[in-house]
């Protein structure tokens, strides 16, 4: 499927659509929609983003060789109370039929992620990954709990950068 998505690409640019597209940061309310029941050791789904119509997300933005010019992660899953978790999560860009359109583009352990909301130098960096997510396709936060729990969707803190382009694709 990554012939389609090279053509999309050339589509899309050559309809007017910016090949970079532009920041935007998931947050919690995009991602997590109720509370999440999870159990240990294995991978769950605790958030998605359904892709728009007409629309194009790949998680991160900026690159890695501009520090100042990419984007930062930092994630926090909390039951309620706002106890954090411990545990992996990774991004995973799906299709509408949740089939992985490739391999997660992040996995990193929790207690990492958990820097700082706003200090970038605290935040890990998380620039462009190329992975493109098109109409109804989505983004998917994967957890990998060491214990059993539910989390909280008002408690939990995601902020998760993507890069977000418009335009009509193939």
């Amino acid at each position: 499927m990554a012939w389609l998505d090279q053509i999309k690409e050339k589509v899309g640019s050559i309809a007017g659509v910016s090949k970079q597209g532009f920041p935007k940061t998931l947050n919690t309310a995009d991602l997590i929609s109720a509370d999440v029941a999870v159990v240990a050791s294995k991978w769950q789904v605790v958030g998605t983003y359904t892709v728009p119509a007409q629309q194009a997300y790949a998680f991160g933005y900026g690159e890695k060789q501009n520090p100042y010019n990419q984007g930062y992660l930092y994630t926090q899953l909390c039951v309620a109370g706002g106890t954090a978790k411990s545990g992996k999560i990774r991004l995973v860009v799906k299709d509408a039929n949740d089939v992985p359109k490739g391999a997660p583009v992040y996995e990193e352990d929790l207690a990492v992620l958990a820097g700082s909301t706003s200090d970038r130098a605290l935040k890990q960096a998380l620039p462009f990954t190329g992975l493109w997510g098109y109409d109804n396709d989505k983004l998917v936060v994967e957890y990998y709990p060491t214990a059993a729990a539910t989390i909280s969707s008002t408690a939990s803190t995601l902020l998760i950068p993507c890069t977000n382009k418009f335009g009509r694709f193939v």
